[in-house]
């Protein structure tokens, strides 16, 4: 699998807090978490759907997960485009997980706290602060970056990216007050193998609260969701912003079943 498809997008939203140590539903408090069964993107401007399936064992660990592409009213839909499910393993041993597909596989070492064994990564306190370019899960640039935690909520991400590492990306996040519950992954347009694969844990603690937006320089996206009587997230309504205008130029839909 390339070696894990080199790990490139890295799952950056992470996120925690000084509350949450008090609060049994916080991210970073798996024991108490409700188990995601499975989470479904859907993008209404062009109906594709793009689906995760979780399956886990009796530590509450992520030993395997499917994921599945179909597109079914855009202007390029043929058979082509819409994929079969995808079956992935995960395997834990002492300081190794190994991820594997369709007959390849990499191993993942993994330090005694259940982070990414990395030289090129910097944790403190079991937050990812910095990356430098031979970090291959960063970004695609190999240019590496930092980010900024206050109140162990990320605050701040800047990464770096040209041809000689000299442009600095900036996202910052902005959080409602609620706590986040659930398991880091990435809000993009489209559930992989990534999304999967960081909810194990190995890239650190998450943000306390839930997101309700992040901005760069090109724009920004505000985040929306639907909660249950328990407070977990069901629905998650993303819109992204262009900096011209005032309007959504894309959103997309994040629906999300626990296991009962």
């Amino acid at each position: 699998m390339k070696k894990l498809l080199l790990l490139s997008a890295f799952l950056i939203f992470a996120c925690s807090s000084d509350e949450s140590d008090s609060s049994d539903n916080n991210s970073n408090n798996t024991s108490a978490q409700k188990l995601i069964e499975s989470i479904t993107v859907i993008s209404p401007s062009c109906e594709n759907t793009y689906n995760l399936w979780l399956f886990y064992d009796n530590q509450n660990r992520i030993t395997s997960f499917q994921t599945q592409y179909y597109e079914t009213n855009c202007s390029v839909t043929n058979e082509d485009d819409n994929y079969d499910i995808m079956n992935y393993q995960i395997d834990y041993s002492e300081n190794i997980i190994s991820l594997s597909a369709n007959g390849s596989s990499a191993d993942i070492p993994i330090n005694d706290d259940g982070l990414y064994d990395d030289t090129n990564l910097t944790f403190v306190n079991g937050y990812l602060i910095s990356a430098t370019g031979d970090a291959p899960i960063y970004n695609p640039d190999e240019c590496g970056g930092t980010l900024v935690w206050i109140d162990n909520n990320l605050v701040e991400e800047n990464t770096y990216s040209n041809t000689n590492c000299s442009e600095i990306r900036t996202t910052t996040y902005e959080y409602y007050d609620h706590i986040n519950p659930i398991p880091f992954f990435r809000i993009s347009w489209h559930n992989y193998w990534g999304t999967a694969f960081g909810m194990t844990g190995v890239f650190g603690n998450q943000s306390q609260n839930l997101v309700s937006k992040t901005t760069t320089s090109y724009g920004y996206k505000n985040f929306n969701y639907q909660l249950d009587g328990d407070g977990y997230p069901t629905v998650i309504y993303v819109e992204s912003f262009d900096n011209n205008n005032n309007t959504a130029s894309r959103y997309v839909n994040y629906e999300i079943n626990y296991i009962e």
